[in-house]
């Protein structure tokens, strides 16, 4: 039944897709520098598609501390679908980020921090954790590329301790059949 006021058809121009997302307030610097995402959706597997962002909030949500990003899809072969869910990748390329197991971040009063092997001695290093994923940390910090870092027994140390990799030398156990051995400095 026909009423006014109320729609009877919806026309859409399938030819741009407009999709929407949400990204996280730790990375509103990567809008400042890119301007293309890709999406893909489960509908079309294998199949990834080039947008162009063209509009994001002016403010994040007091909530979430999001903003919510839009991003135009040409369609002019009508493959994708108004309606259809994405996902949604931005690439950003930046050198390398030094990455930690998680177990290797240590917490004091200071925040967080790292122990490193410096000349064979335990150094604590401030850090900066920029991203987590499963027991994977990559990490801010003043570290040269290279440098061992502790990751087990880590809560254990202190400044200036002397460090031992699983792979150095031990010293050798003396032999039973060599006799008693010297006790430097206690009585026999």
């Amino acid at each position: 039944m026909l009423m006014a006021n109320r729609p009877i058809v919806t026309v859409e121009d399938d030819t741009a897709l407009l999709i929407e997302f949400v990204l996280p307030e730790r990375a509103l610097g990567m809008l400042a520098q890119i301007d293309t995402v890709e999406a893909s959706t489960p509908t079309l597997t294998g199949r990834v598609f080039t947008g162009e962002i063209v509009a994001f909030d002016s403010r994040l949500d007091d909530v979430t501390r999001s903003i919510t990003v839009q991003a135009r899809l040409e369609n002019a072969d009508r493959t994708l679908w108004p309606g259809m869910t994405f996902a949604v990748h931005l690439a950003q390329d930046s050198d390398p980020l030094p990455a930690v197991p998680a177990t290797a971040i240590t917490w004091s009063r200071g925040g967080a921090a790292v122990w490193i092997e410096d000349n064979g001695v335990a150094a604590q290093s401030p850090v900066t954790i920029l991203f987590r994923q499963n027991d994977t940390v990559w990490l801010d910090a003043d570290i040269a590329a290279g440098t061992p870092v502790v990751v087990e027994g880590a809560q254990k140390l202190r400044a200036g301790e002397p460090i031992t990799t699983p792979d150095a030398p031990r010293p050798a156990r003396p032999d039973p059949a060599d006799g008693p051995q010297p006790n430097p400095g206690g009585e026999t």
